[in-house]
């Protein structure tokens, strides 16, 4: 007797909302028919970060949907416009971090050098340290032994001088594998070391220049070469000379304290100070590169947030305050949320399910069909309770109302 009487029941809801397709028993139905398709079909996949990209910024005909002879239409503006200073902001970091790295690549031989020139800066004064203390002895033996150590220092010098000369092809160390060639790099390393002519390297604080009339005129006023390929000859045949010739009144000794403590190391630290400004001319560019970066960074964050978000921000309210406005038209016996959400569950299986048919899939095209037809049967009762809607006292605004707040 319960069952007939449910029966009997649900027979007479059936006639009562298909008499009257817009009261609240059809749309009872409606929500029936769409738990009913839920709770047999299950739950739809949730979607990919790629499939989801593809929604918001794919073509206008993969993002339309049509209900009642009406479309609506995905557009992707609003996203690619929030998404642009993004995308000048990354270009920006690319654009100015590949220029720094190309800056940084070219500083491998300058740092080299400057590293090889203050080398060749210790080489002279050990040089002179040797010198004097090979001189200052009284004893042979003790001549003797300090000659003995000139030829490791003296070849120690002379590789680091053809390194920077030469460049380092002739050498297998590889503390030098990156250094390079002073003759290449511009005329005023060329000038420094070659081209000099009447031009006195020695810095004020050590007392002034040699004199025309000097004997050490022409050596020092010819070039850093020059004085070096002096300075080499004088320390090796210091170290070769008899002891009764080694003393401080020795000529050779002169000219090692003389030229290559005061001339011949400030020529040396002539041309560090050209390497040194070029590395920090390039390290400058590189910082003012980043500093440009940061003020830029700055600047498009606030036109991010005050032409951008807040315009946005306020559009969105307006239309807040306008779907509200809408819904507040409507009966209050309308369930507007399950019928958009009946359509919505309809749309996103029927896309699931030709995807199926795609892929060959038997049992995905039955259901594709099922949910077809009983779509069709919904959205044609859902069309004559809006064409009937004037019968029951719907006035035309409201089925106007009803039908853009769906969409």
């Amino acid at each position: 007797d319960d069952e007939q009487a449910a029966a009997e029941a649900n027979k007479a809801a059936n006639a009562q909302a298909s008499a009257h397709p817009g009261s609240a028993a059809a749309v009872a139905k409606l929500g029936t028919h769409h738990h009913r398709i839920s709770s047999s079909q299950g739950v739809a996949p949730p979607k990919s970060m790629w499939a989801r990209m593809k929604d918001a910024f794919g073509s206008s005909k993969s993002n339309q949907m049509s209900m009642h002879g009406k479309k609506l239409t995905k557009s992707p503006f609003d996203s690619m416009w929030l998404l642009l200073p993004f995308f000048v902001w990354a270009a920006l970091i690319v654009i100015i971090y590949v220029v720094s790295y190309v800056q940084l690549s070219t500083l491998a031989a300058p740092t080299t050098m400057i590293n090889v020139l203050a080398f060749i800066k210790f080489r002279v004064s050990r040089c002179v340290f040797y010198a004097i203390q090979l001189c200052s002895q009284t004893e042979d033996s003790q001549k003797a032994y300090w000659q003995a150590q000139y030829e490791g220092r003296l070849a120690d010098m002379q590789v680091e001088w053809d390194v920077m000369v030469l460049g380092p092809a002739g050498t297998s160390n590889a503390h030098f594998k990156r250094a390079e060639s002073v003759l290449w790099r511009s005329m005023e390393h060329q000038n420094i070391l070659f081209r000099s002519r009447d031009r006195c390297f020695r810095v004020p604080e050590k007392g002034e220049c040699y004199p025309t009339t000097h004997y050490y005129y022409e050596v020092s006023n010819n070039g850093m070469g020059y004085m070096m390929r002096r300075l080499i000859e004088e320390f090796e045949l210091l170290g070769k000379d008899s002891p009764a010739d080694i003393g401080f009144t020795n000529r050779r000794l002169n000219y090692i304290w003389e030229v290559g403590l005061n001339d011949l190391t400030d020529a040396v630290l002539a041309e560090y100070h050209q390497y040194q400004t070029l590395t920090e001319a390039t390290l400058n560019r590189i910082i003012t590169l980043n500093i440009i970066l940061l003020v830029l960074s700055v600047l498009l964050s606030l036109f991010f947030v005050i032409f951008m978000v807040r315009p946005f921000m306020k559009r969105s309210q307006k239309e807040s305050r306008r779907v509200a406005d809408l819904l507040s038209q409507l009966p209050a016996d309308l369930d507007v949320e399950g019928m958009v959400s009946a359509v919505l569950q309809q749309a996103a299986w029927k896309a699931k399910n030709k995807g199926e048919q795609q892929q060959g899939a038997g049992s995905g095209r039955r259901g594709s069909m099922l949910a077809g037809g009983e779509g069709g049967e919904d959205a044609g009762a859902f069309n004559k309770g809006g064409a009937s809607g004037d019968k029951k006292g719907y006035s035309d605004d409201d089925a106007s109302s009803a039908a853009s707040s769906n969409h």
